[in-house]
């Protein structure tokens, strides 16, 4: 028989992965539907890059707030938290990629995703125990 934190924990994992696969889809479609609006109106591609880090950050933030670990408050220190994640994730994923590609001749698109799994992995444990740390 499990008990009541086991079954919280396994809960909030399947959040955690059903929230990451709307997040995915959003942070996915935000680039491409801001380059075909903005690049009209002259914007760089990195301009709209950095528009639509901001946003699925953002988006992600809340979605990973309200579904999966459900706090309340506390928006500015989580929110810092959730980023310095994401930008952590970032540095390594420039230096990485490139290395996956170069030293081991894969496709990027095959090494991003290879290098996602670990971020997926690690994004839960930082935001279950850094970014959304229940207060005892």
């Amino acid at each position: 028989m499990k008990n009541s934190t086991n079954v919280l924990a396994e809960n909030k994992l399947k959040s955690y992965l059903y929230v990451g696969i709307v997040n995915t889809i959003v942070g996915l479609s935000i680039f491409p539907i801001l380059y075909f609006v903005l690049f009209e109106f002259n914007f760089h591609y990195l301009q709209i890059l950095t528009g639509s880090y901001i946003i699925s950050v953002l988006f992600a933030y809340m979605t990973n707030k309200i579904y999966v670990f459900k706090t309340s408050g506390n928006y500015i220190s989580e929110l810092f938290k959730f980023s310095t994640y994401h930008v952590i994730v970032y540095l390594f994923n420039i230096i990485i990629l490139p290395a996956l590609i170069y030293y081991l001749s894969l496709h990027p698109v095959i090494a991003q995703y290879m290098f996602a799994i670990p971020v997926i992995l690690f994004g839960y444990l930082w935001q279950s125990k850094i970014t959304f740390k229940a207060e005892d």
